[in-house]
Order: C-alpha cells, then sequence, then structure tokens
C-alpha cells in the first residue's frame, strides 16, 4: 500500500473507532493485515479478524483468523461490535444479504454493526490517482456499484437497526451504524 492509502485507512479507522460502541468482543470483516485490530489494543483477548486474502502473519497474537463467517463457530459471549470498513461495497447483492443475516446471528443485543462504504464517485476517483501512482487503490476492480440506500434496506431487513449514518472524507465515504435489537 502507498502512503495515501494508509492515510485513507487511518481516517477510516478514526472514524469507526470514533463510535459508541464496546471492542470487548470484536469482529472485523475484512481484517486484511490486521491494522484495525492493532489499532484497538495490541493485546486482543477475544478478536476474529475474517478475509479470505488476510495475512496471517501480521495480525496480532491472541487475535484469531478465519478465512468466512461460515468457518465461526458462535461464541458463548456473541460479538459486541462487527466492523466491515471499506468491504461491503466488494460484496454481490447475494453475499451482502448472507452477510447481513450471519454477522447478526453472531452478535450479541445491542452489539454495533460499524460499517464504511464509499460513495460511487469514488469508481471515478481512484482509478485517476492510481494512474497518478498515488495509491494502489487495492481491488477497485471488484466494486459493485451497489448504493448505501441499498446497503441500508438489505442490512435493516435482515433485522439490522441503522442507528446514525454521516459522511466524511469530503463526503465521498459514509460512516454507518447498526445495531442488534433483536435478542
Amino acid at each position: 500500500m502507498k502512503r495515501l492509502d494508509h492515510v485513507l485507512q487511518k481516517k477510516r479507522f478514526r472514524e469507526a473507532l470514533s463510535c459508541d460502541i464496546s471492542t470487548e468482543r470484536v469482529l472485523d470483516f475484512g481484517t486484511g493485515d490486521g491494522t484495525l485490530l492493532c489499532e484497538i489494543c495490541p493485546n486482543p483477548e477475544f478478536f476474529v479478524g475474517v478475509d479470505p486474502h488476510a495475512n496471517t502473519d501480521s495480525l496480532p497474537s491472541g487475535a484469531s483468523f478465519v478465512k468466512s463467517l461460515d468457518e465461526i463457530n458462535p461464541p458463548t459471549n456473541l460479538f459486541t461490535v462487527i466492523f466491515a470498513l471499506a468491504v461491503l461495497e466488494h460484496l454481490t447483492e447475494v453475499q451482502l444479504r448472507e452477510f447481513a443475516s450471519k454477522s447478526l446471528a453472531l452478535s450479541a443485543k445491542k452489539a454495533a454493526l460499524v460499517c464504511t462504504v464509499p460513495s460511487p464517485k469514488v469508481d471515478w476517483i481512484l482509478p485517476v490517482l492510481r494512474s497518478l501512482r498515488l495509491l494502489d487503490g487495492i481491488a477497485i476492480h471488484e466494486h459493485h456499484g451497489i448504493r448505501v440506500e441499498e446497503i441500508v434496506e438489505m442490512l435493516t431487513s435482515e433485522g439490522w437497526s441503522l442507528v446514525s449514518h454521516s459522511r466524511f472524507q469530503l463526503g465521498l465515504n459514509n460512516l454507518m451504524v447498526f445495531q442488534n435489537l433483536n435478542r
């Protein structure tokens, strides 16, 4: 990743971690290199990273790693927060519905689902920044062009309740916080 990729990632993490959430038991969907887990706590006790392409060598010691949500046996103490930062736009509609349902089943009552999703405008900006070699724009070819409104509809139809939605990074990124009120 280039410097600008790291700057944008740090801003995304800062926005997500500014929410009033319990990071007691964390699931990080799309964990990548485990940077978010390191930001939360350098010695995690109950953190699970989910990513089929993650570099498990860099995950913090004590954290667990799986390649898909299907590999997680629901713990006795369900997750208090699930992060999905810059990942939902990479899912197809079917995968997004599956994520909504499975993540809800793994979450405790009043657990938070914290998501960041770029504006569709970013799909036009990233290739330009990439051609200028200012960033790598990881996996931008996998964006499915899904709109924020569609994501909200899918997550709420599966049982998540939208608590807040705000924009950051000049309106080019969305922060959404959902809550599990079903248990």
